[in-house]
């Protein structure tokens, strides 16, 4: 499935993934390259679980030798750019044993 290149998170605040960046009316903020391809490999499969594994992959290439906690830390700091109230996310969802998906605004 191709990746979105926009996706609506309320009525007013979007993300440009051609261009990295999130966008309302008040601001725009880049984002970390890092957050742009998780968000870009999420969009891909809106609303379906993407694994903690396939997403290792995207971001960063194969490697026996990558952090565990890497996506992670990567999804902490995606959602304190882009959720209201992150630590109660709306958008980047956990899949317990899973991984995560993506949910736009509705």
């Amino acid at each position: 499935m191709e990746p979105n290149c926009c996706i609506c998170l309320r009525n007013d605040c979007f993300i440009d993934l051609v261009k990295g960046l999130m966008i309302s009316p008040n601001f725009r903020v880049t984002l970390p390259k890092t957050s742009q391809l998780l968000l870009l490999r999420l969009s891909s499969d809106l609303g379906q679980p993407v694994t903690h594994r396939d997403l290792e992959i995207y971001i960063w290439g194969y490697s026996e030798y990558i952090y565990s906690n890497l996506v992670q830390l990567c999804v902490h700091r995606t959602r304190k750019l882009i959720e209201l109230d992150y630590q109660h996310p709306k958008h980047i969802i956990t899949v317990h044993r899973t991984g995560y998906l993506l949910r736009t605004k509705q």
